[in-house]
C-alpha cells in the first residue's frame, strides 16, 4: 500500500514535469513560429526592397549607359572625328601649301637661274658680237684705207685718162675738131712751114738781089712761082706734120686714156679685191656672229630645255606629291571614318553588351536575391522545423522518458510481489512458485495487460486544429503539442 502511494506520487510528479516540459516546448514552438514569421516577413520585405533597388539601379544603369555611353560616347567620337578630320584637312592643306610653295620656289629659283644664265649668255654673246663687229669695223676701215690709198695712187692716171677720154670725145665727137680738115691758117701755123717759106723767100730775094733783079717782073714771077711751089710743097709737109701732130696728140690722149683705163682697171680690181675682202670679212663676221648666236641659241635652248625638264620634273613631282597627299589624306579620312564607325559599332555593341550585362546582372541579382530569400526562408523553415523537431524530439524524449519512468514505476509496482517472493528460499521458492504459479501468471498477465495499455497508441481528443491538448495514457490525461 505504501509502495503504491509512492508510485502514484512519482507518477504524478512525472506527469507534472512532463506537463511543464510540454508547455515549455509549446511556448518555444510558438516563439519559434513567430520568429520564423517575422524572419519570413523581413526577408520578403528585404527581397522586395532589394528587387526595387535592383530595378531602380537597373533603370539608372540603363539610362546612364544609354545617355553616357551611347550619347556621350557618340558625341565624343563624333567630336573626335570632327577634330581629327579638321586636323587631317588642316595638315593636308598645310602640306599642299608647302608642296606648292616648294614648287613655286623651285620653279622661281630655276627661272631665276635661267634668267641669270640667259643674261650671262646674252652678255657673252653681245661681247663676242661686239668684238666681231669691232673687228669687222677695223677690218673694214683697214680695207677702206687700203682701197682709198690704192685708188689715190691710181687717181691721177684715172683723172688723166678721164680727161684724155673727154678730150678725145670732144675731138672725135660729132662736130669735133679732129673730124674736120685743118684750115690754111692752122697749117700755116706750123712753125716749120713759116720758117721754110721765109727762108726760101729770103734766099730768093738774095738771089734776085744779087742779080739785080729785085723788084723786077722776073723777080715777081720767080717769087710767085717759088711761093706757089714752096707753099704747095710746104703745105703738104705742114699738113703731114699737122696730121702727125694730130695723130700724136690722139695717140697721147689714147695713151692717157689707156693709162686711165688701166688705172681704172687697177682701181676696179682694187675695189673688187676690197669688196671681196669686205664680203669675206662680213661673211666671216656674219659666220662668226651666226656661230655666236647659234652657240648662244644652243646654250639657251639647252638652258630652256633643261629648265623645261626641271620644271616638268618639279611639277610632276608636285603632282605626284599632291596625289600621294590626297591619296594619303583620303586613306586617313577613310580610316578615320572607318575607325569612328568601328568605334560607334563597338560602342553600341559594348552598350548593348553592357545593357545585356545590366539586365542579366539585374536578373541574376534578382534571382540571387530571390534564391537567397528562398534559401533564407528555406533555412528559416528548416531551422524552424529543426528547432520544432528538436523541441518535439526533446518533448518526445522527455515524454518517452517520463512514460518510461512511469512504466518502470508501474513495473516495479507489478514486480514488487514477485521480487518479494523471489527472496524466499530455494525449496520455499519452488513450492511458492508452484503454489503461486497461477497467481504470478495472473500478475504477470495483469502487468502485461497494463503494459499493453501504456504502450497502445493514444487516442486524441479535442479539435485536430488545436495546437495542444490532452490524451488519456495509462489512466492519465497527458498533454500534447500538435506538430506540423
Amino acid at each position: 500500500m505504501g509502495f503504491s502511494s509512492s508510485s502514484q506520487a512519482q507518477q504524478q510528479a512525472t506527469q507534472q514535469a512532463m506537463m511543464i516540459q510540454a508547455i515549455a516546448a509549446q511556448q518555444q514552438a510558438d516563439a519559434q513560429r513567430a520568429a520564423e514569421a517575422r524572419a519570413r516577413a523581413d526577408q520578403q520585405a528585404a527581397q522586395q526592397q532589394a528587387q526595387a533597388a535592383l530595378q531602380a539601379g537597373q533603370q539608372q544603369a540603363v539610362a546612364a549607359q544609354q545617355n553616357l555611353a551611347q550619347v556621350g560616347g557618340r558625341q565624343a567620337l563624333e567630336e573626335a572625328q570632327r577634330r581629327s578630320e579638321a586636323a587631317l584637312l588642316q595638315n593636308q592643306q598645310a602640306a599642299r601649301e608647302a608642296i606648292q610653295r616648294g614648287t613655286t620656289q623651285s620653279a622661281s629659283a630655276i627661272r631665276e637661274a635661267d634668267t641669270r644664265r640667259e643674261a650671262v649668255l646674252r652678255q657673252a654673246e653681245a661681247q663676242r658680237a661686239q668684238a666681231l663687229r669691232e673687228g669687222r669695223e677695223l677690218g673694214t676701215g683697214a680695207l677702206g684705207d687700203y682701197y682709198r690709198q690704192g685708188v689715190g695712187y691710181q687717181q691721177p692716171y684715172m683723172t688723166a685718162g678721164t680727161e684724155a677720154v673727154n678730150r678725145l670725145s670732144q675731138l672725135f665727137g660729132q662736130g669735133g675738131e679732129y673730124t674736120q680738115q685743118p684750115t690754111i691758117d692752122q697749117v700755116q701755123m706750123d712753125p716749120g712751114y713759116a720758117f721754110r717759106l721765109q727762108q726760101g723767100q729770103q734766099a730768093l730775094n738774095a738771089t734776085l738781089g744779087a742779080g739785080g733783079l729785085r723788084g723786077s717782073g722776073a723777080a715777081l714771077k720767080a717769087g710767085t712761082r717759088y711761093g706757089q711751089e714752096a707753099g704747095s710743097q710746104e703745105y703738104q709737109n705742114a699738113y703731114a706734120r699737122f696730121m702727125q701732130n694730130r695723130a700724136a696728140a690722139t695717140q697721147g690722149l689714147q695713151n692717157l686714156a689707156q693709162g686711165g683705163l688701166s688705172a681704172a682697171g687697177t682701181a676696179s680690181n682694187l675695189a673688187s679685191t676690197t669688196g671681196g675682202n669686205l664680203a669675206s670679212l662680213y661673211g666671216q663676221t656674219g659666220g662668226a656672229l651666226s656661230d655666236v648666236y647659234g652657240q648662244t641659241g644652243g646654250a639657251l635652248s639647252d638652258v630652256f630645255g633643261t629648265t623645261g625638264q626641271n620644271l616638268a620634273s618639279i611639277y610632276g613631282t608636285e603632282g605626284t606629291n599632291l596625289g600621294n597627299l590626297y591619296s594619303t589624306g583620303g586613306q586617313n579620312l577613310a580610316s578615320l571614318y572607318g575607325g569612328t564607325g568601328s568605334h560607334l559599332a563597338n560602342l553600341l555593341s559594348g552598350s548593348a553588351n553592357q545593357l545585356g550585362n545590366i539586365y542579366t546582372g539585374t536578373g541574376t541579382n534578382l534571382g540571387q536575391a530571390a534564391l537567397t530569400t528562398g534559401q533564407g526562408l528555406a533555412s528559416n523553415a528548416m531551422t524552424t522545423g529543426a528547432n520544432l523537431s528538436a523541441i518535439q524530439g526533446g518533448l518526445g524524449q522527455a515524454l518517452g522518458q517520463g512514460y518510461s519512468n512511469i512504466g518502470n514505476i508501474q513495473a516495479q509496482q507489478a514486480m514488487a510481489p514477485v521480487n518479494a517472493l523471489a527472496s524466499l528460499g530455494g525449496q520455499a521458492a519452488q513450492a511458492a512458485a508452484m503454489y503461486y504459479g497461477g497467481g504470478m501468471g495472473g500478475a504477470l498477465g495483469g502487468a502485461l495487460s497494463r503494459g499493453s495499455t501504456y504502450g497502445s497508441t493514444p487516442s486524441f481528443t479535442g479539435n485536430a486544429s488545436q495546437a495542444s491538448g490532452y490524451y488519456p495514457f495509462g489512466g492519465q490525461q497527458v498533454p500534447y503539442i500538435r506538430g506540423y
